[in-house]
């Protein structure tokens, strides 16, 4: 069986990505002559003074209960969805100090994102805010746009792509092959995430994935030693050095060579059964280390 083996290496930095398919909803149209035909005044609120207003181009007159609809959003037919968030251009009125901007789908009373809005002193300064949606979103819906004890006014409404962290395109292989992906440039990572793989338009078996920390620390880290790190999982090991290796061998207790590598890399992943083993690591500068290995 064909297997490749994607070693994904994610930095507390990432190459900054182009939003090239983000899906954007001016509430003006014709130069902001009209509102934008897809986008309709579902409710004017408890004031019922909800309009646009060609002048701004801008819905406004909102309060509590305001509520717009946007026609037949395509969100993507793969299961994960096509966009992750949605960003707004608003200008919230001196005074409305609270509030928020919340979107659903179809009739549902569920919340996909709830936007919160800041008021500027004079209450006239364009601001921007985004939220990630809570749910991965396909298929095609209408779009809730309400308004949540606020009065903002609205000009645009995007919906940002959902783009990848890494990818890693495999390579064909007849053997256990091994890939690394890394950029850089992109914000921060903090927090607790789910890490979704996606494959496109191929079919390659995916041993293990290793998560490593930021490339700074990393080096850093293993520049200060010669050691050898031996780090199981519930289906191999993952073996990094400060040097390059240059030879790797694994032994079964009962002495059968059941890996063996030459080579010129500072980390490697060997995938391995349930059972205990006996490694010999060798490093440029002729340093080696023996470890047991215990995989269950």
């Amino acid at each position: 069986m064909k297997k490749t083996t994607i070693i994904f290496v994610l930095l507390f930095t990432f190459s900054v990505f182009v939003y090239s398919k983000d899906l954007e909803f001016p509430m003006g149209y014709l130069s902001g002559s009209i509102m934008n035909p897809s986008i309709r005044i579902e409710n004017k609120g408890i004031d019922g003074k909800t309009g646009y207003d060609k002048t701004l181009k801008m819905i406004t007159g909102n309060s509590d209960g305001t509520c717009i609809a946007i026609q037949g959003i395509n969100f993507g037919k793969e299961y994960y969805g096509t966009y992750k968030s949605v960003l707004i251009e608003y200008i919230a009125e001196e005074g409305s100090t609270s509030g928020s901007i919340d979107f659903s789908i179809d009739h549902s009373a569920y919340v996909i994102a709830s936007v919160p809005l800041t008021a500027q002193p004079g209450g006239d300064e364009l601001q921007t805010a985004e939220m990630v949606f809570n749910v991965n979103l396909t298929g095609s819906h209408k779009l809730y746009v309400r308004w949540n004890h606020s009065k903002a006014f609205l000009k645009t409404i995007v919906l940002k792509e959902n783009t990848p962290l890494a990818v890693v395109k495999p390579v064909r292989t007849t053997s256990l092959f091994e890939q690394t992906a890394s950029s850089a440039d992109l914000p921060k990572i903090t927090g607790k995430h789910r890490l979704l793989m996606v494959w496109k338009k191929q079919t390659a078996n995916v041993s293990a994935v290793s998560l490593r920390s930021t490339k700074t620390n990393l080096q850093n880290q293993l520049a200060s030693t010669d050691n050898i790190w031996m780090e199981t999982s519930p289906d191999g090991v993952f073996i990094r050095s400060g040097e390059p290796l240059s030879h790797l061998s694994i032994y079964s207790v009962t002495g059968i060579l059941y890996y063996q590598r030459s080579m010129e890399e500072s980390q490697i992943y060997v995938p391995l059964e349930k059972g205990i083993y006996l490694a010999s690591a060798k490093i440029s500068s002729g340093q080696l280390i023996r470890e047991k290995i215990v995989i269950f």
